[in-house]
């Protein structure tokens, strides 16, 4: 029943309201990943082959790297940590028919690279909208859209307890076990063993993202005469609430690597010594709150010149501020703010008196664990050298800025040249502004210093304690930058064609369509000294752009910063 309090004439009421559910199990085909046999699991490589056949040496990195005898890892030198991450693999099943893979251990499922646990993804949305359309006057017509939408998305692992680490024997030290409530294992990747299987789970494991959005649109239409004019207003106002996907649980690779003396020759081996190639692990896991808002404004007139001549043009007006996080956690690398003078200094590796390698402070002489080669010294310079946060010193609070108002003509033309109605020549053009997409912005929470990913080179098991019990910090992989004053992106579309009837029915077409993107999203790598710039590069704006930071030296570069 319609409430009494609506108009008797309930015919101009329209009312629809759906909702659907789903529910799905995923099955990923079957795939063929290698796993450690029975063997391997032990410390027992006599039987390991390449996919040439050939036999896998297992070499000892505490005995100049000469083979383990009968490559076999000797019961007293394997770890239990070693031993659980291996154990954590199913047993192989299968041993392909393939000749060049007929040494390997394979396991074949339907799942993904191997059924650890199936993660449930869930992502429900709704949607609210209300639309007006109404008579102003005989000649004068306003439609009003207000909308609300929402999506929420989530992923956990449907049974926690398969990929705990205490539970699974896999008590790799942390930095920061409050940011891993879940307990959940790191990430583990094992170079040079072919398709291994992989137990690496998404970094964002729990995760959580909600994306709302309100939306509002009023147009006014007015005919007079030979005109159509029409104006409004578009306004969208979006809230993202998202978890930033660092790597709290911690990171760590096994590959084989020619430069780690700690390299045993093969991954599994690698790990069952306690061995690692990397390994890394970020200090905080935040959660954004990023806001924009879209005001647009147009007015946009149909003008029938002549009989045989058509006009329509107009103009849109954009006021698109960059995205921001509400909880200020935007942090970016500006070349303007690093100071030279307050760089950090790394630890070095050396030998203290006994010919033990450590990690040296180049500084005062001092000596710490090896484990900590690579990190920044304790009290020296600053970890966050150049990095900036938005909203905080000055500093915009989405990082970067545009001009407040961008000015976007359209215009477009409609001619019958002989005014018969048989022949019709088309042309126009328009210039559309858009805002870059999110995630660029949003990415940049994960930059120090509001999370620092500090990694750790050639060590051990018992180096990653020490490292974690000292609380020092070591470079971030990589940062990315996103500052200064840049262009909205913009499009220029135009198009002209020439149409003709022949006969009754057809139609001959010619027509030629262009489409220009200027000052769109780019990046490029800005570490690298360079002596001189292409001729016009300095005035492209550039948004996003990485900063690997291969050492801890000044920067010094002729590219421009800001953009202009």
């Amino acid at each position: 029943m319609l409430p009494k309090i609506l108009p008797r004439n309930r015919s101009k009421l329209f009312f629809f309201f759906n909702q659907e559910f789903q529910r799905q199990v995923v099955q990923y085909g079957t795939k063929e990943v290698t796993v450690p046999t029975a063997l391997e699991r032990t410390g027992d490589f006599s039987h390991s082959y390449n996919t040439n056949g050939k036999a896998i040496t297992i070499n000892d990195p505490l005995n100049g790297k000469k083979a383990f005898p009968g490559n076999i890892i000797p019961k007293d030198r394997l770890t239990d940590i070693g031993k659980a991450i291996l154990n954590i693999f199913p047993m192989p099943n299968f041993v392909d028919p393939n000749p060049s893979r007929v040494f390997q251990g394979l396991w074949v499922d339907g799942s993904l690279n191997f059924p650890l646990t199936p993660i449930v993804f869930s992502q429900p949305g709704r949607l609210a909208t209300v639309h007006s359309t109404n008579s102003l006057s005989p000649s004068t017509f306003n439609e009003l859209t207000v909308a609300a939408s929402q999506n929420t998305l989530t992923f956990f692992p449907q049974d926690p307890a398969k990929v705990d680490r205490t539970k699974l024997g896999i008590a790799i030290a942390q930095r920061n076990p409050a940011l891993s409530p879940d307990n959940l294992i790191p990430n583990m990747t094992f170079g040079g063993i072919q398709n291994a299987a992989n137990p690496s789970i998404n970094d964002g494991t729990p995760y959580f993202n909600q994306n709302t959005i309100y939306h509002l649109t009023d147009n006014v239409s007015k005919i007079w005469r030979t005109h159509s004019f029409k104006t409004g207003v578009y306004i969208e106002r979006t809230l993202k609430i998202q978890s930033a996907s660092p790597a709290t649980r911690g990171s760590i690779s096994f590959g084989t690597d020619g430069n780690n003396a700690l390299d045993a020759n093969n991954a599994y081996a690698n790990a069952l010594l306690g061995n690692y190639d990397t390994y890394a692990e970020a200090t905080a896991r935040p959660q954004g709150k990023f806001l924009f808002a879209n005001t647009e404004i147009f007015f946009a007139d149909t003008w029938r010149v002549k009989s045989n001549f058509g006009l329509d043009y107009g103009v849109r007006f954009y006021h698109d501020p960059p995205q921001y996080d509400v909880r200020l956690q935007l942090a970016s690398f500006m070349l303007s703010a690093y100071d030279p003078a307050t760089a950090p200094v790394l630890l070095r590796p050396g030998f203290d008196a006994n010919k033990v390698k450590v990690a040296v402070d180049p500084i005062t002489g001092k000596t710490y664990p090896s484990g900590l080669i690579g990190t920044f010294v304790p009290g020296v310079g600053n970890p966050a050298d150049g990095d900036v946060i938005g909203g905080k010193n000055g500093v915009p609070q989405g990082l970067y800025t545009v001009s407040p108002v961008a000015v976007a003509p359209r215009f477009g033309f409609a001619w019958d040249p002989f005014e018969r109605g048989r022949s019709v020549i088309r042309g126009g053009g328009g210039v559309f502004f858009d805002r870059i997409q999110g995630n660029p912005v949003m990415g940049q929470i994960g930059n120090p210093p509001t999370i620092f990913t500090p990694t750790q080179y050639y060590g051990t098991f018992a180096d990653i304690q020490a490292t974690a019990s000292a609380g020092l910090l070591s470079p971030t992989g990589s940062i990315t930058s996103l500052a200064g004053h840049g262009h909205q992106q913009v499009i220029y579309n135009f198009s002209l064609s020439i149409q003709q009837q022949i006969g009754r029915s057809e139609l001959v077409e010619v027509s030629y369509v262009g489409s220009l993107g200027r000052h769109l999203l780019w990046q490029r790598n800005i570490n690298p000294r360079v002596s001189r710039i292409a001729s016009g590069m300095g005035s492209t704006p550039i948004l996003h752009t990485p900063l690997v930071r291969l050492s801890i030296r000044p920067i010094r570069t002729a590219m421009r910063w800001p953009p202009s």
